[in-house]
């Protein structure tokens, strides 16, 4: 639900970036295809995008909470974790900010079932995204590597 019409623009930029509606399949095709081990991927699935992400920070944050371990328990993590949004007109809670995640500390984390260390490291990237880390499409990257690198439990 858009609040004004004046959202929509923002809305529609975030949908095309999240479907890859930018790129051109043609390029990405040629290049993609000059690989010997894409090549048959490429002439079999024609077109073929890798979805994005709507926020960068929850991507991340889904990331460190989803590691070494399987889909179906990640999604379980998932929605025990997104207690922490804020409920939506449809009856659904929105994934929690950063700052929330920050707020509910370690023991609420652990307390959804994280091991110790991935409660650590997903309040340590919270607790950064909250400060401030972008992530978002015109971010440093460099930068965002370098802070992301320095936190417990992120590796290269």
């Amino acid at each position: 639900t858009l609040a004004s019409l004046g959202d929509l623009a923002g809305a529609v930029d975030r949908v095309r970036r999240w479907l890859d509606l930018d790129a051109d399949p043609a390029a990405v095709a040629d290049v993609l295809a000059a690989d010997p081990l894409l090549a048959p991927l490429v002439e079999a699935h024609p077109g073929l995008r890798v979805p994005g992400t709507v926020d960068g920070a929850e991507l991340a944050l889904r990331t460190v909470l989803g590691q070494q371990v399987s889909v179906a328990a990640a999604r379980t993590l998932t929605a025990r974790l997104v207690t922490l949004g804020t409920p939506t007109p449809w009856g659904l809670s929105s994934f929690p900010t950063p700052a929330a995640i920050r707020d509910a500390g370690v023991d609420a984390l652990r307390s959804f079932g994280l091991t110790e260390g991935r409660a650590r490291a997903l309040h340590a990237l919270a607790s950064a995204l909250a400060d401030g880390l972008d992530l978002g499409p015109g971010a440093d990257r460099e930068a965002a590597r370098v802070a992301l690198g320095g936190l417990p439990g992120v590796g290269p």
